[in-house]
């Protein structure tokens, strides 16, 4: 439930019960429980180097939740914006595989547009991980996706041990 400008009210003019749940309940509600989605793997997967992560979940039992409607089992790699906004988007991944070297990984906005990323040499050949965070401003149907590419072969994203996770979280109105 999305934040919606109060209206001007002129004097005299009599407060219905519709402006009021419009202006003080729906805002307040939106105060409560603003837009938030975090989808996460909950099993280990094979992983296809610079492919975006595959989530599979949003239940508060494999620590997910989504309040806005912003992840579909139909479309798992990404999530897209319901309501406009300034958000926190966090990506966390963590994949293994022999021969592991090199990592980058970034949040990529509508396929293309790339918010934040990270690139570091893998001390240990055998995994990687990262979290990368953002503050950025969305509109609604924007998508993102957490997108990895690593050097190695027979890589795995991991959804046990530690889970990846794309999340975003609203914090306010763009204007």
């Amino acid at each position: 439930m999305a934040w919606i400008n109060p209206s001007t009210v002129a004097h005299g003019e009599v407060l219905t019960s519709a402006k009021w749940n419009q202006d003080v309940v729906e805002n307040t509600i939106a105060l409560r429980v603003p837009p938030m989605v975090r989808a996460v793997r909950t099993s280990d997967a094979s992983f296809t180097t610079g492919s975006a992560i595959t989530f599979q979940s949003v239940t508060p039992a494999d620590s997910g939740f989504d309040t806005d409607g912003m992840w579909s089992a139909g479309e798992p790699t990404r999530i897209t914006i319901q309501t406009g906004g300034v958000y926190q988007v966090t990506f966390v991944f963590f994949i293994t595989g022999p021969g592991v070297t090199q990592q980058q990984s970034y949040i990529r906005q509508n396929g293309s547009k790339l918010l934040a990323g990270s690139e570091t040499a893998v001390a240990v050949p055998t995994a990687a991980g990262s979290t990368i965070s953002v503050v950025c401003s969305l509109s609604a149907t924007d998508y993102l996706e957490g997108m990895v590419n690593m050097t190695g072969s027979t890589l795995t994203q991991k959804g046990t041990q530690i889970q990846c996770a794309l999340q975003a979280v609203w914090v306010g109105q763009a204007s």
